[in-house]
């Protein structure tokens, strides 16, 4: 119970800063949501359902899967080129 409220609370704290980081170049917007959604998701059946069944979301999860096996550095550096990639391809689209 305390494990869910804890991740309740965390995931509502990286949404609300998420959605000030999307707004204010300095606070990492991208990061913070995907924080968010990993927080729900793991309390929350529904949403994790629905963001197994996502297309988007499918893509980045079979290639974080893919990186089980790789060294902790290497997956630090994944996350850094997702996360630049989804921002450039979020930049590609307001264009």
């Amino acid at each position: 119970m305390l494990k869910r409220l804890l991740l309740i609370c965390l995931g509502t704290f990286f949404l609300v800063f998420g959605i000030i980081g999307l707004f204010i170049p300095v606070l990492p917007g991208i990061l913070l949501l995907i924080a968010a959604a990993a927080c729900f998701s793991s309390v929350s059946p529904p949403f994790n359902r629905w963001l197994r069944q996502n297309r988007r979301v499918q893509h980045w999860q079979s290639r974080w899967q893919n990186s089980a096996e790789l060294p902790l550095l290497k997956r630090v550096q994944l996350v850094f080129w997702l996360s630049a990639e989804s921002i450039v391809d979020r930049s590609k689209r307001v264009r």
